[in-house]
């Protein structure tokens, strides 16, 4: 499974919009699509860097079927094993892995 750039934005989108649980995790996805587009010039599976997202994509695709179809939202243990992957990849090549606390979670509705 992999989100290009359009479909990681939708994902982060519904996300924030219909599970803030998650928004963490997909503001993170999206701050590391954006570190390794910056290096690499491209963000697709086979760009260096990229490929540490797979478990990460594939809970927030998780989390995205949660919301429509109303099912178990991976829980918050899932989302920080998901992310080491990356924080691996981020010391592999160099790039600064972003942290969880500029994520920072969605406005509040008014």
């Amino acid at each position: 499974m992999w989100m290009d750039e359009r479909e990681l934005d939708h994902a982060v989108w519904v996300i924030e919009s219909y599970a803030p649980e998650a928004y963490p995790f997909a503001r993170y996805l999206s701050e590391w699509r954006d570190i390794v587009k910056a290096s690499a010039g491209a963000w697709d599976v086979a760009t260096p860097g990229a490929a540490g997202a797979r478990d990460l994509i594939k809970l927030l695709d998780k989390a995205g079927r949660a919301v429509r179809m109303r099912t178990g939202m991976p829980d918050e243990a899932e989302f920080r094993h998901a992310i080491k992957p990356i924080i691996a990849a981020a010391a592999r090549f160099g790039l600064e892995a972003p942290s969880l606390a500029e994520a920072s979670p969605p406005p509040t509705p008014r």
